[in-house]
This record gives C-alpha cells, structure tokens and sequence, in this order.
C-alpha cells in the first residue's frame, strides 16, 4: 500500500490530535487514481528541545480525554486511532546549529540547541546514520547560511535532505534561497527532485493543526512501523512524488505575519526563553 509522508510536522500543545488526524485524511491530496482512504500516512514529528509529543499523546490516551488511541509500534514510532482513522507518527527532533540554521532529525537526538556548528552537528548526526533534513523557510537562508547549506549538501550528498514547506509560494519560488541552491551546478543537481522533501511544517498558530498532513511525499512502497527509521530511510532514498498545494502569496503573507506578532509579543513576555 502507497505511503503518504509529511516530513515536517510539529505538533504545539494548544493543537488539537483528533483534528490534526481528521485533517490529515481530508486534506491529504489525492494521488492520481489513488483514493485518499488506501494511503498509509506517517508523520515525521520533530519536537523542539525539552518537548515530547509522544508522552503528551500517552497521557491523553490514558486519561481517553482526546479520544485517540495510542499503540506502541517501535521506540521512535506510535500509531494514532481516531475511529477507522489511524496515522503513524514518528519521533524525532528539530535541532538548532549555533549559526541558527533549522535540522531536523530522526531518531530522536539528545545535542542541546546551539551547542555545535551545522557541520558539527552534521558529522554527529550522520555517524549515527540519522535522518536529516535541513528545511528551508522564510529568510532564514541567507548570506553566509546559504553557503553553509550548500557545502553541507556537498559534503553530505546521500546522508542530508533539504526541506520544502508551502511558505514558499509558487508565485516567487523561482526567487528563492532554496532555488538558487539547486541551480549551483553542484553534485545536488543531479538528483535535486529526490533530495528535497516536501512537509506541512505548521505554525504555532490557531487552526493550523487542520495543516497536518496536506503537504508531503508519496512512496510506492509500505510503511514498516516495527522498524520507522530504516524504513523511512529506504523510502526517502527511492523514488517518490510530491504533493500538496503550496499557499498562495496572501495565504503565506498572513501566516508569516502572525508568526512574526506573536514571536514578538512572547519576546516581550518571556525575553530570557526566546532563543530564534
């Protein structure tokens, strides 16, 4: 059975689980001929530094206060019931470099945040045979982080993915960080369709938990939840495609600004928990 893949998912504690799951079935685009009820649908979790989404999913689960049943499939892997509705999710961890650069990576990895440079990390996590995905977003690529990525993908060419978010509007993704990276005539070019991975990569934002799942990649191949890790693996390293609707400008415009009142109002807030 086909396998639909959000490769970045965050799961915010005022996120409702029984929408995210409902969303993630009627959102998911549909893939050809395939009917929307015959994909397996995984969700690469990556938390931030000091959350678990896993153990906030087994609290609700004991307490039935969500209505979601939680199975345990693998250290790194649940599955989530809602009715005849079931998601698997993976865990793993978005990490922060000391330049500020976004990795995410499964399984999960215990390196603080902004503890090592990007090729620090890099080198840790592809030791371990990690999967690791350095997404783009929002301005976040520019100057000498450019460079950085772009090195990282030259020095890492099978071991680190990039990432793609629906932030990056059809309208201007010629323009892009992201772009202008898989024009360099580099070894990436060669397979620039099957290193960049495309996930929902929500907002801590009301109503954003109804994004979970519309934005991703599908695999041919079938989910194996007792062995997550080497079976994402194998499947990000085959063949697939990518589906989702990307936002359009007024969509991304409004999402973005959100994010950057409410970052601003936390700084006000909080000043010393503020760290991007």
């Amino acid at each position: 059975m086909p396998t639909f893949i959000d490769t970045h998912v965050h799961f915010y504690p005022s996120f409702s689980l029984p929408t995210a799951i409902n969303a993630c079935f009627d959102r998911v685009p549909v893939v050809g001929p395939q009917p929307r009820d015959g994909l397996i649908r995984v969700w690469m979790l990556a938390d931030r530094q000091g959350q678990s989404s896993l153990d906030l999913w087994r609290n609700q689960a004991a307490s039935a206060s969500s209505g979601v049943a939680v199975t345990e499939h693998a250290p790194a892997c649940v599955e989530l019931t809602l009715g005849q509705r079931r998601v698997f999710a993976v865990s793993g961890r978005q990490l922060i470099s000391s330049e500020g650069i976004e990795i995410l990576t499964w399984p999960l990895t215990t390196v603080p945040d902004r503890a090592l440079t990007l090729e620090e990390a890099l080198k840790e996590l592809v030791s371990r045979d990690s999967i690791t995905i350095l997404p783009w977003s929002p301005g976040k690529w520019r100057g000498a982080r450019l460079g950085q990525i772009e090195n990282a993908i030259e020095r890492y060419p099978d071991s680190v993915w990039l990432g793609d978010t629906p932030l990056r509007v059809s309208l201007l993704k010629n323009f892009s960080t992201l772009e202008t990276l898989l024009r360099t005539p580099k070894p990436l070019v060669a397979v620039a369709s099957q290193r960049v991975l495309w996930g929902s990569d929500p907002l801590p934002l009301p109503h954003e938990d109804s994004t979970l799942g519309s934005f991703g990649i599908v695999s041919a191949a079938t989910f194996a939840p007792t062995t997550a890790i080497p079976s994402l693996r194998s499947m990000l390293s085959s063949p697939f495609t990518c589906q989702g609707a990307r936002n359009s400008l007024f969509e991304a415009t409004r999402r973005w600004t959100s994010l950057a009142l409410r970052s601003r109002l936390m700084k006000r807030k909080t000043p010393a928990l503020c760290t991007e």
